[in-house]
């Protein structure tokens, strides 16, 4: 027989967990300010490249954040895969999505040596950690199994050169 909810080890991050992914559904505050909008049916998340801008805690506290975050970024592709820039880093992943429900698998990582200081590990090991998604207006927020929470905003859009081919 299982143990009950509160004596099991694993309450507290499934507690946490919970109360992130209900603020979420609820478009109340989450962590780091973010306000989250109601659920949508088909969650966009193509078409756009998403830079790390932090990772926050349950409690709101900061955890990791960038200082080049254009050296961290997620796209996800239409077919399902993902490509991932970690620093001086590149990556390959899949994904699925069901509902707010998110599921990430990093595959192939090259391992160049990146500059003290690099917060690569961190940002693929918390991507890997993702288990709810929830787009916001100006944001894209990931979920973590424990309740933090990793905030993405769009890259910014490069003008185009004018002559160019």
């Amino acid at each position: 027989m299982d143990a009950p909810l509160s004596r099991s080890p694993m309450a507290a991050p499934r507690r946490a967990l919970l109360k992130a992914v209900g603020a979420l559904v609820l478009g109340v505050p989450i962590p780091g300010g973010i306000r989250a909008g109601p659920m949508v049916e088909t969650l966009t998340l193509t078409g756009v490249v998403w830079q790390w801008q932090a990772t926050i805690a349950p409690d709101g506290t900061l955890l990791w954040q960038p200082d080049q975050p254009e050296r961290y970024s997620v796209t996800f592709l239409p077919d399902a895969t993902l490509a991932i820039q970690a620093d001086c880093n590149r990556a390959r992943g899949t994904y699925a999505v069901e509902g707010s429900t998110l599921t990430l698998q990093i595959g192939g990582v090259t391992r160049m040596r990146c500059a003290t200081g690099s917060l690569m590990d961190r940002f693929l090991g918390e991507l890997e950690y993702a288990v709810a998604v929830q787009r916001a207006p100006d944001a894209l927020v990931l979920v973590l199994t424990e309740g933090a929470a990793m905030r993405f905003t769009p890259a910014p859009s490069v003008p185009a050169t004018p002559g160019a081919a």
